[in-house]
């Protein structure tokens, strides 16, 4: 899991917002309307927060992070997901 949390990080893109209210991390679809609607709230609200499109990696690690973020949060995974 560490291997692959380092190259995660990578992966992440970036949103240099003005305002700054923590680590915030989204997990999203390429294909959702809410995540794009969250992304562009974000977006519009300049918040800095940094994005994944978990569609857009291959199978294995997709579902590495799935089971990594249920387990850690108790939760099924819906998207767009976000932390704090």
């Amino acid at each position: 899991m560490r291997r692959l949390k380092m190259e995660l990080h990578e992966r992440f893109e970036i949103v240099n917002g003005t305002v700054d209210i923590g680590d915030v991390t989204v997990y999203a679809l390429s294909t959702c309307g809410f995540c794009k609607r969250a992304l562009s709230f974000l977006r519009e609200n300049s918040v800095k927060f940094r994005y994944l499109y978990i569609d857009d990696l291959p199978p294995d690690e997709k579902a590495e992070i799935r089971k990594a973020i249920s387990e850690k949060f108790n939760r099924e995974i819906r998207y767009p997901f976000l932390i704090f």
